[in-house]
């Protein structure tokens, strides 16, 4: 782990002074801007400081200043795609549902770097039915894992603002072995919480804002799982500030996968564990690409509401199906 932290940073310095220095390049576009918004009587209608939460993935928090948010999401398999990407429908008598609810904090320590912390809380239940028919249905429900990160902005201006982020998420519990993966997938009584895996993640973010009152966000990443494939996070979404107090959004994200796991497409090679009917876990080198859709809005100056739905375009060893998310913030300025 301490290796692949050492290699993105190097990797992620190079690539952050390659863009500063396309940053610096728009100095002219803004002084543009700025001498064409002073011979413009035309008003905009832009969110004034402090009265905004969301300002796209690159912002970070003011010096001081404390945001608390709690998100649940809930998930629900429609269907499987396994390490080729077929796409196939649960068999007779199996269901799998997931349930997050996960808690986030964040704090300005300097004016340009944001500090978070945050846990996952996690309620899983299944049902599934062995080679001979005998049905069998669990729930497990527990602390799933917690985070650290931090966020530091590299280059702001009127319009652009680009960051990179660090997170460490530690699983806190440990995956029971089953006597096979038929058994694991099959018969379980108490599906596993998830990968028990640490996870290491460096991400470069970048947001543009627009006088036409868009916000363009960014991230490409690099993500390190314990026992599973390094893998290339990335996202791209667009959000209209319709007033102050209320915005919509779309975009897409997903995971590319580096294809290091050495199972080698053979999940018999893999450490069976009890995960239900699903494919989100014990998975072998996966990959998704997603969309979603939501809204925020704007309770008071200091609390907002965040809506998302989110479907599967495409993947490989995950489960596809609708996923709702419906969070609360909380900042103090």
């Amino acid at each position: 782990m301490q290796k692949y932290f050492i290699t993105t940073n190097l990797l992620l310095l190079l690539s952050l002074l390659f863009v500063q220095t396309f940053a610096q390049a728009l100095t002219l576009e803004k002084l543009i801007d700025e001498n064409a918004s002073q011979k413009s009587s035309t008003k905009i209608n832009k969110p004034q400081a402090g009265t905004w939460i969301y300002q796209g993935f690159a912002a970070t928090l003011p010096l001081e200043s404390l945001l608390l948010e709690i998100a649940s999401q809930t998930f629900q398999t429609q269907e499987h795609y396994d390490y080729a990407g077929t796409k196939t429908k649960p068999g007779e008598g199996e269901s799998y549902e997931q349930n997050d609810i996960n808690l986030f904090a964040a704090y300005g320590l300097y004016p340009k770097v944001e500090l978070q912390t945050g846990a996952r809380f996690r309620d899983n239940s299944s049902s599934s039915m062995d080679w001979r028919g005998r049905r069998y249905s669990g729930k497990n429900r527990g602390f799933e894992s917690w985070m650290i990160g931090i966020k530091s902005k590299i280059y702001s201006s009127n319009k652009w603002c680009l960051t990179v982020g660090n997170t460490l998420r530690f699983p806190a519990y440990k995956n029971r072995m089953a006597p096979s993966q038929e058994k694991g997938r099959n018969t379980t009584t108490k599906p596993t919480l998830g990968d028990a895996s640490r996870e290491y993640r460096a991400a470069l973010l970048l947001s543009r804002s627009s006088e036409k009152n868009f916000i363009l966000s960014s991230e490409i990443g690099y993500q390190a799982r314990q026992n599973f494939s390094q893998e290339i996070p990335y996202a791209l979404e667009i959000a209209l500030l319709i007033r102050n107090y209320f915005d919509l959004f779309a975009g897409i994200r997903g995971i590319h996968s580096l294809s290091t796991d050495g199972s080698r497409n053979n999940y018999e090679s893999k450490p069976p564990i009890f995960t239900g009917p699903t494919n989100l876990h014990n998975s072998i080198n996966r990959s998704y690409l997603m969309h979603f859709y939501g809204l925020h809005l704007r309770l008071h100056s200091s609390w907002q509401v965040m809506l998302e739905w989110s479907s599967l375009l495409k993947g490989r060893s995950t489960d596809g199906g609708g996923r709702v998310t419906a969070a609360l913030a909380w900042k103090i300025d």
